[in-house]
């Protein structure tokens, strides 16, 4: 429908950083509750919202940081300098930091991409700089006032736990580790890690509801460094729109359908006979996207009669103590695009409709939904708050021949748009786009 703005309330933008700063705001049902469409306020929390548009507004500071909301709190896994190196200082002087001095005040980066492309200029350009960027990004924006850290030593301790209370800053008269934040330490000890702790400097654990319900005594020993080496970058190939039209057998303006159907949908099946390059213009299409042929953000996976939720997501597989629970690809896929997120990563599915495909995505049917990106369930296994992220597309891909699995699932019609791809000798005016 046509929809048109007839009075524009304000050219601000409250954050969630606002809300949480406020005592009369922090616990307002959109902060709690952030993933529903309408959220109700409480005559006084409109007022105040009125205040911020209005310009007459007056914070009140929180009572207490540790009160936030355990609904909106988040929770991190942090290391305090190479094997610990640096707690004994910050713990003294209340504070948590990080290095890459030379960055200088990262507020001044608009994007973690940003930030790699300074980390590239000033310490090397054979290295990615993703671990670092992220770390990085998240300690000057996303960790909160009200947050909970806790401070590891190596992949087996935990040396101290603490409670954020300031915004990021940048304190430039620091000999070193002048990224800081003040941070009340609440405990200072030595504690045994439940298994093995993530190789990272910043680790966001919040999904993980039941490891963090483990982590109130904490993490690590071992002289292994806190910080992994950083992967070397790696360059690939271009690939352009014209690399694609001329491989694929596909004019431009039905290229320009596709692409704007799977950005549009998020999910899309290529359907057709056998032998028209359904997988090969999977892959294509992808490297067309991303401009460049990076087979690390592209995986394919085939479905089968047997295929299942174990081996898509998640399952107890043999081991030789026993049984211990295996992440699947998929799972691991969307966990390394999270931490990517201004990227676009491509999970192409083989014979999609070969499987039983509500079985084998389970709960996670309804995250695929464009509209549901982001949102977290409760995983069937592991206790885990999961989410797919917006920047992961899936391709599937069926034959229109195979006619004894011509019934398709409509959980799965639902989610996905629906592309004709015609052999060579076909006329390229037919075709076939599903919305449904």
């Amino acid at each position: 429908m046509d929809i048109e703005l007839k009075h524009k309330v304000t050219d601000a933008v409250i954050s969630r950083k606002d809300f949480v700063a406020d005592e009369r705001l922090k616990n307002a049902s959109i902060i709690n509750f952030p993933n529903v469409t309408n959220s109700k306020l409480t005559s006084e929390q409109a007022d105040v919202i009125d205040s911020i548009i209005n310009g007459t507004y007056t914070r009140i500071e929180p009572k207490s940081s540790d009160e936030t909301s355990a609904l909106s709190r988040r929770y991190w896994l942090y290391a305090p300098g190479a094997n610990s190196s640096k707690w004994e200082e910050f713990y003294s002087q209340g504070i948590m930091g990080i290095e890459w001095d030379e960055m200088g005040d990262l507020k001044q980066y608009p994007t973690k991409d940003a930030m790699k492309t300074k980390m590239k200029e000033l310490y090397g350009a054979e290295y990615s700089y993703r671990n670092s960027a992220l770390a990085t990004w998240q300690f000057a924006n996303e960790i909160q006032v009200g947050d909970i850290v806790y401070a590891k030593k190596g992949m087996y301790k935990v040396v101290g736990r603490g409670i954020v209370e300031s915004d990021y800053i940048f304190d430039a008269e620091r000999d070193g580790y002048k990224h800081i934040r003040k941070i009340n330490w609440t405990h200072n000890g030595e504690w045994e890690h439940p298994g093995q702790a993530a190789l990272k400097t910043l680790t966001d654990v919040t999904p993980y509801t039941e490891y963090v319900n483990k982590l109130e005594a904490l993490f690590i020993d071992d002289e292994a460094a806190d910080i992994p080496p950083e992967e070397p970058e790696i360059k690939y190939e271009p690939y352009t729109e014209d690399d694609f039209l001329s491989e694929v057998f596909m004019d431009v303006e039905r290229y320009t359908t596709l692409v704007n159907l799977l950005k549009t949908k998020k999910n899309i099946i290529l359907q057709g006979a056998p032998g028209v390059g359904k997988t090969f213009a999977a892959k294509r299409l992808a490297f067309s996207i991303m401009g460049q042929k990076d087979t690390s953000r592209v995986m394919m996976v085939q479905f089968h009669q047997s295929y299942s939720y174990e081996d898509f997501i998640m399952g107890f597989r043999p081991s030789k103590d026993g049984f211990e629970l295996t992440p699947g690809p998929f799972y691991q896929f969307c966990k390394t695009a999270q931490d990517d997120d201004e990227r676009d990563y491509f999970f192409i599915i083989d014979e999609i409709n070969r499987g039983n495909v509500s079985k084998i995505f389970g709960e996670l049917m309804m995250l695929i939904e464009k509209e549901k990106r982001g949102e977290k369930l409760r995983l069937l296994y592991s206790n885990e708050l999961f989410s797919v992220p917006p920047n992961v597309y899936i391709i599937g891909m069926m034959n229109t021949a195979d006619r004894s699995l011509a019934i398709i699932d409509y959980a799965l019609r639902r989610r996905f748009a629906f592309f004709e791809l015609f052999k060579e000798s076909e006329s390229s005016s037919q075709g076939i786009i599903d919305y449904s």
